[in-house]
């Protein structure tokens, strides 16, 4: 059965969590009583905190009552009582009488200026004013709340220090009015107010909690619209452990990828570049929205990790960033407190909380920097002894042939993606590796390289004659395809149709330069790199960059050396 590539990125289909949904339905039970309760709901970001939420405002809006529902925000949590006067405001009132309204315009008030010394009347000690504060706060809020009133915070982590305070003096001293109040949060990021109120109110009995876990695999099977017994469903399941965002995205993202075989020749593109598939649009702009509320400097840490890898330390961060380890440590505990990374137990590591999120953030972060990152991060990663097979992504995102180890990175990649039978990398690395061989003058290495990756397999990534006449590397005597070096006084006329910067362009591809990579060099944008490309390969009557880097070689134009 094909995964559904059309269900919801904001939360699982309520058919997954039709129990939470039932215990988070019981708040409101409390208003048929005229009582007031509270109802914490809490969950890993993309458990489907919001789409509960959204049903419950459904379902009390049903039941006749006011639902007043808004998101807390850290810019907003410095604002004290923020999201709930914007919540007010929006009301407005509507429905209620004169003496409804003055209480309400009453409780506006006295939330934007919070019991502080200034508000403090002076036949009150200043002691006794908190208690007497929110005591004729919560007094207005039932007064205003006659008919039914139901208060919806999302993110609730974020909230200001006045709401949390009015959340606990609700907790401990429930209004004797018809109020529900639920506060959806992420407990990593929750402060100590916040957990601390709602665990005091479980224990008193006004409270409650619902919690929305990993989803088994049958659910996963339910929102992925997959077989349970699917073996994609259950790598989908592991890889997204349990988690409905990811494991919507992760659907997502397979249904919009390329059928690939193994053992096919990689002629593409695409093929001779690290590519992974295209997140949907919707996650990727969920995620770049975390990044973009974050400082400059945070940003750079962030974005230093990312390209770090799956793991990553302070150290290496403050190699890429250029800061000092105490100050990379203090950039890296901000990230960890707004749950974007997440420390590996039992080492000084630190990883993102999904590689979804990783690879979100690592394309929200400049281009042109990443390159010179990964070089950073190349120079970094080989001091500390890492072997060259694990250093290749770097060599491949940095400008291949830029350092003076590229071509032993990448034919070291290339024998270890062949051994380990992974042919699609190895079809990538292979005519990169090649070519830079070729290159140094390294052509006996890369005639060893090219007879290795034919022997490990028959038919492996490509034809071995066909990648070394390519990548400018002289084919052994007898080489069936010899002759066909002989036509390189048909590429030459060809080349000569080519614009000045047309041949530029076609010399730096040829080189396995990325699109982003060319335009930096250039100092074009990738867009005219791309057009610029589309016309190379109308003239030359080509569809590939294979092809391309074929004819640069018989051209006598290898690396771009050719006058």
């Amino acid at each position: 059965m094909v995964p559904t590539g059309n269900r919801p990125l904001n939360g699982p289909a309520p058919e997954v969590r039709e129990a939470e949904a039932e215990a988070l339905h019981t708040v409101l039970d409390a208003l048929t009583d005229g009582r007031c309760r509270m109802a914490e709901l809490i969950g890993e970001p993309g458990a489907g905190k919001t789409r509960l939420l959204a049903g419950l405002a459904e379902q009390a809006e049903r039941r006749g009552a006011v639902v007043l529902r808004g998101r807390a925000t850290e810019a907003s949590a410095g604002l004290r009582g923020h999201v709930l006067l914007d919540m007010l405001g929006r009301w407005g009132g509507a429905g209620l009488d004169d003496g409804q309204l003055a209480s309400l315009g009453a409780l506006t008030h006295q939330l934007s200026y919070g019991p502080g010394p200034e508000t403090c009347p002076e036949d009150v000690p200043q002691s006794r004013w908190h208690c007497i504060f929110y005591a004729a706060l919560v007094q207005r809020l039932r007064h205003c709340a006659a008919g039914g009133l139901v208060i919806l915070f999302d993110d609730a982590h974020w909230l200001d220090e006045g709401t949390l305070e009015l959340l606990d003096y609700l907790i401990q001293r429930p209004v004797g009015a018809p109020v529900a109040v639920v506060a959806s949060y992420r407990p990593r990021q929750a402060p100590a107010q916040l957990a601390g109120a709602f665990a005091q109110g479980i224990e008193l009995g006004t409270a409650d909690r619902v919690e929305l876990g990993p989803l088994d695999p049958r659910r996963s099977a339910v929102l992925a619209g997959m077989p349970v017994d699917s073996p994609a469903l259950r790598r989908l399941h592991r890889e997204a452990g349990g988690n409905p965002l990811y494991l919507l995205t992760l659907v997502g993202q397979s249904a919009a990828a390329p059928s690939f075989r193994a053992g096919e020749p990689a002629e593409s593109e695409a093929a001779e570049e690290p590519v992974e598939p295209t997140l949907p649009v919707r996650f990727s702009a969920r995620i770049s929205a975390e990044y973009a509320a974050l400082d400059e400097d945070l940003q750079q840490a962030a974005a230093a990790g990312a390209v770090l890898g799956e793991r990553f330390d302070a150290a290496g961060v403050a190699a890429l960033i250029g800061f000092r380890r105490e100050a990379t440590c203090g950039l890296l505990d901000g990230l960890v407190r707004r749950d974007l990374v997440r420390t590996v137990g039992g080492t000084d590591q630190l990883a993102y909380r999904h590689p979804l999120v990783r690879r979100s953030v690592y394309a929200a972060a400049d281009a042109c920097w990443r390159i010179e990152a990964h070089r950073k991060a190349l120079d970094f990663l080989a001091a500390r002894g890492v072997p060259d097979a694990e250093l290749a992504e770097h060599v491949q995102r940095s400008g291949p042939g830029d350092g003076e180890r590229d071509h032993l990175v990448l034919a070291a990649a290339t024998r270890e993606a062949l051994r380990s039978g992974d042919t699609r990398a190895a079809a990538a690395l292979l005519p990169q590796a090649l070519r830079l061989l070729a290159v140094r003058g390294q052509t006996q290495e890369a005639v060893e390289l090219s007879a290795f990756a034919r022997s490990v397999e028959e038919g492996g990534p490509r034809p071995a004659p066909e990648v070394l006449l390519s990548c400018g590397v002289p084919l052994p005597a007898g080489s069936s395809t010899i002759g066909a070096a002989r036509a390189g006084g048909a590429s030459v006329e060809l080349f000569a149709a080519l614009t000045e910067r047309e041949r530029e362009v076609a010399d730096l591809a040829s080189t396995g330069r990325r699109t982003r990579q060319i335009a930096a060099e250039l100092r074009l944008s990738p867009r005219t790199v791309d057009v610029h490309l589309t016309r190379i390969y109308r003239k030359l009557n080509i569809s590939s960059r294979a092809a391309l880097a074929r004819m640069v070689v018989e051209s006598g134009r290898v690396g771009g050396l050719a006058g």
